[in-house]
């Protein structure tokens, strides 16, 4: 734990002194010597997240979660990632999550309600351009793709709605 210890020091240092490679790689090194430590991988993925790397970050959060479930910095760091994705059906449930979590440790004072909301708006634009492309299809006489279109739409706007289900498929 010491060498973990020593290491989340280095990683720290170098996001002082802007080196987010650095601090990565000193993460990844604690990480390789304590994979159960949801700290580490919080960390790391803020990291990713200042890099832009948001596929990394939303995997890094996706495991930190696993070993710590309840705590509101994994969730809103998970919903980042999807809001750099551009998959806001997704990010508000992990904002959604974030509010309801239980551990608000490392929680920002206003909240997760301002992200929420920008994330929400984000999906009703989406939605609309799926809308805007089946009136466009359907004007040109592609029916078949102008009900597509909006079948997406469609799904797209119920997702933060719809029920989470587990790997097997069963309702949790």
């Amino acid at each position: 734990a010491n060498k973990v210890d020593q290491l989340k020091k280095q990683a720290a240092e170098a996001l002082s002194k802007g080196r987010v490679d650095q601090a990565v790689q000193a993460y990844t090194h604690a990480i390789d010597l304590d994979d159960k430590n949801a700290t580490l991988f919080s960390n790391r993925s803020a990291a990713y997240l200042s890099l832009g790397e948001y596929v990394e970050a939303l995997g890094d959060a996706e495991t930190g979660l696993k070993l710590r479930n309840d705590w509101a910095k994994l969730h809103g760091r998970k919903a980042t990632a999807l809001d750099g994705l551009c998959r806001y059906s997704e990010s508000i449930k992990a904002w959604r999550a974030a509010i309801d979590a239980a551990d608000q440790t490392g929680s920002p004072e206003e909240g997760w309600q301002v992200p929420l909301k920008l994330a929400e708006h984000k999906l009703v634009e989406q939605v609309e351009q799926l809308k805007q492309l089946a009136e466009e299809a359907i004007a040109d006489g592609r029916i078949d793709e102008a009900v597509e279109t909006y079948s997406s739409a469609i799904a797209m706007a119920l997702e933060p709605f719809s029920r989470e289900s587990d790997a097997s498929g069963m309702w949790i």
